[in-house]
């Protein structure tokens, strides 16, 4: 590789991102729009795989530090403002099962434990975390997923073994095609990709469950996959590269 070159493609890259973050800390899917809190989730859900493979770290770069501290506390506003939505609603908190949206946050936040709640929003986040954790089994696959490294990081590895458990007892394992689900289909809806959601569950038996036996049945199946499928997208190239490269043997 051209080292040079990818330094500045990686500088280029930090520097339109931003330039595209709002005032408040989100981002937009394109420059005018309004806010948008998946994608905003998502931008830094993705410095937190970079921070892990040891790329780039909101500690280590201060252009990094600067996106990432802006936009943690506008996603901490909005956890409060789902949990004093029900609250003002009267919806039975009891009852509540945090939605795709709370997952994902829980899962972003999961990888910057040093990076503190923004203050008056720690009872949100106890909740949905809480009622996510009560309520595990009625999410699909990609959520399950999200959900047990959320509770390994959390040093919560009951529950976190829970879900790998009941995700190992129903997939299928086969010698030539390796572990794989029935219900492994591309959908519409952000919280249904396909490949996506199989690399995820990859990185969640690698890191919270340490099963290197199911990493490498898993990583059979998203290689021959290939061989009959393109990656749907870019997205899913990366986080299919990213599962195969950074988990298990070589």
């Amino acid at each position: 590789f051209d080292l040079n070159r990818m330094a500045q493609e990686q500088t280029r890259a930090r520097s339109q991102l931003q330039e595209r973050q709002n005032s408040n800390g989100a981002f937009s899917w394109f420059p005018g729009m309004q806010d948008s809190r998946y994608i905003t989730q998502l931008i830094i859900t993705g410095f937190g795989h970079l921070q892990k493979l040891g790329v780039t770290s909101a500690e280590g770069n201060p252009e990094v530090n600067v996106m990432v501290s802006k936009a943690l506390p506008y996603l901490d506003r909005k956890i409060l403002d789902d949990y004093n939505w029900l609250v003002r609603r009267k919806v039975d908190l009891k009852k509540y099962r945090s939605s795709n949206f709370q997952v994902q946050y829980l899962y972003m936040r999961s990888f910057f434990p040093d990076m503190p709640q923004t203050k008056g929003t720690e009872e949100a986040y106890a909740y949905f975390y809480g009622q996510a954790e009560k309520n595990w089994l009625g999410y699909n696959r990609y959520m399950q997923g999200m959900l047990s490294l959320t509770f390994h990081r959390s040093k919560n590895q009951v529950a976190s073994n829970k879900i790998l458990a009941s995700l190992k007892e129903n997939a299928i394992t086969h010698p030539d095609k390796g572990m794989y689900w029935k219900d492994q289909v591309q959908g519409y809806y952000w919280y249904n990709p396909g490949i996506e959601r199989h690399a995820l569950l990859i990185e969640a038996f690698y890191e919270a469950g340490g099963d290197l036996g199911a990493v490498e049945q898993l990583k059979l199946w998203l290689l021959r996959n290939k061989r009959t499928h393109n990656w749907e997208t870019t997205r899913a190239t990366v986080a299919a590269c990213n599962a195969l490269l950074a988990t298990g043997a070589d």
